[in-house]
């Protein structure tokens, strides 16, 4: 094995294992320290599956404490990543509407949809997207 091949091995090895904390944390409801372990894995892995799930797991976090750019920021780079997760636009759908972006929201999720044909819960949640866009033009409902 090459340095760099060796040195990629370790670095995918240590984002699991930050990765492994960060969900460990966060099943303890231990929010901020979650995204500190997601952080580190990502940063350790930028571009794999491992920083994908990151990332969409690091918006989750953000969006229980209510930071919604930052939990859209996080599930836009998901999907850059893998642009086949369903939670990851899932998750971007949600932090845009929390935002008041109900069109934005909408993009997102049909995004998904186009890249995801098959999934049902994707589809699910582009049609509640879809109520909620004409409901908030209706003047019927605020950014929730």
């Amino acid at each position: 094995m090459s340095g760099e091949s060796k040195e990629n091995a370790q670095a995918a090895a240590a984002a699991v294992a930050a990765k492994t904390k960060g969900n460990a944390s966060y099943k303890a409801k231990n929010y901020e320290e979650a995204i500190t372990f997601y952080t580190e894995a990502i940063d350790l892995a930028p571009a794999s599956d491992v920083a994908a799930l990151c990332l969409c797991n690091r918006a989750i976090c953000f969006g229980v404490l209510k930071n919604w750019t930052a939990s859209a920021e996080d599930a836009a780079k998901c999907v850059e990543i893998k642009p086949d997760w369903v939670k990851g636009y899932q998750r971007l759908g949600i932090a845009l509407r929390k935002q008041g972006k109900h069109f934005e929201s909408v993009k997102a999720l049909e995004d998904g949809v186009a890249k995801n044909p098959g999934s049902a819960d994707l589809q699910k949640s582009l049609d509640d997207a879809k109520v909620r866009l004409t409901k908030s033009l209706a003047g019927g409902m605020g950014a929730s």
